[in-house]
């Protein structure tokens, strides 16, 4: 689409870049003034023009369109998903809209930073063992296929129990892929990981 308003009643005249090509034509609604060529006769990346022109046949100075963004974004990408926070990367600039399982419930909407394009959720509107989706739209309005997200794990592990302790090996065991962090008796130091 490629809307706007102009004076009511009044023929608004599409422009191609060469402000010459005429690529469509539409009255502008008689009481609002609002119009709109739907689909929109600018590809993606192009400019354009518009007049309107009134009852008397008066035109009106040509009012530059574009460039269109017609292309949709890339889904966002989660990168942590637990009860503190939601977080990850998409368009830069884009809203980034959380959906409930269902597709329809919307739980929340971020910016993503203008620069990097990381958002955040925080706390995470998704409870432990829900699921939900993600949407990008756009400064123009373009949105991008939904990113599935979860289930959200935001239940601590059990603590890890160590079954063998001697001077060649500490073992034991955990939940499973988790990583096994060992600190030192101040608690700060550490000493070593393992997955």
């Amino acid at each position: 689409e490629l809307s706007g308003s102009a004076e009511p009643g009044s023929i608004v005249t599409l422009y191609a870049d060469d402000d010459v090509t005429v690529l469509g034509t539409i009255s502008a609604d008689p009481s609002t003034g609002a119009f709109s060529f739907a689909p929109n006769p600018l590809a993606d990346g192009e400019t354009g023009s518009l007049t309107a022109t009134d009852a008397a046949g008066n035109e009106s100075d040509a009012a530059a369109v574009g460039p269109v963004d017609a292309l949709a974004p890339d889904a966002p990408v989660a990168s942590v998903a637990n009860s503190d926070e939601l977080s990850g990367s998409a368009e830069p600039g884009s809203t980034i809209t959380l959906y409930a399982e269902d597709g329809v419930t919307i739980l929340g909407t971020a910016e993503a930073d203008p620069s990097t394009g990381a958002f955040s959720f925080a706390p995470n509107p998704l409870a432990d063992g829900e699921s939900g989706s993600l949407i990008s739209t756009d400064a123009a309005g373009n949105e991008s296929s939904p990113a599935s997200l979860g289930p959200v794990d935001a239940s601590a592990p059990d603590a890890p129990v160590a079954t063998l302790i001697n001077a060649d090996e500490l073992s034991g065991n955990a939940e499973p892929g988790s990583i096994v962090t060992l600190f030192a008796d101040d608690g700060s130091t550490v000493l070593g990981t393992t997955d």
